[in-house]
């Protein structure tokens, strides 16, 4: 046991050094009038540790309008060339016998793309059948990180940092 956790860990440094920030995505930014958020959590590890979704949401959004990024409803989004969105999926698991949470914090600018192979006829008759959708990450960061069940709130400290990368270069994009 002691060993899956060691390479648990091991595995985790090694993404926590690893660049999740890709450069050259910055200028994928350039232009955008706003964004929709969506936020994720599968199961309800952190549901029951604390960290709520709704909380999550509210939060991103909140940080966006004091950095004057105009956040979307979901109506104004689908008006919106691209309809773009950030979306926040964060992911837990529960380290067998250590009081702790492996947790992954992943944060994409979601918009939708036109394969240059599609034809825009085709493009445009495939966005008609309900269900289909032509997204694709624009844009993306994330961290890993192990988080002490007595601390597990510290995840909203690391959405936000992932929130301020987004941010830092969304305003480098759209400097004025």
């Amino acid at each position: 046991m002691k060993t899956k956790i060691l390479l648990l860990v091991g595995l985790l440094l090694i993404l926590l050094v690893s660049d999740v920030h890709p450069a050259g995505n910055r200028s994928n930014l350039t232009g955008l009038r706003g964004v929709g958020v969506v936020v994720e959590m599968p199961g309800a590890l952190l549901q029951k540790e604390g960290v709520g979704a709704s909380q999550l949401q509210t939060r991103v959004e909140v940080k966006l309008r004091q950095a004057g990024i105009v956040v979307l409803t979901e109506k104004e989004r689908h008006k919106t060339p691209g309809r773009p969105y950030l979306y926040l999926s964060i992911t837990s698991v529960k380290i067998e016998n250590v009081p702790s949470l492996a947790v992954g914090i992943s944060l994409e600018l979601q918009e939708l793309v036109l394969l240059e192979r599609q034809s825009k006829s085709a493009v445009g008759r495939l966005s008609e059948k309900p269900g289909f959708t032509e997204f694709a990450a624009t844009w993306s960061t994330g961290m890993v990180g192990i988080y002490s069940t007595d601390k597990v709130r510290l995840i909203y400290d690391g959405v936000g940092d992932v929130v301020d990368r987004f941010i830092n270069d969304y305003l480098a994009a759209n400097a004025k």
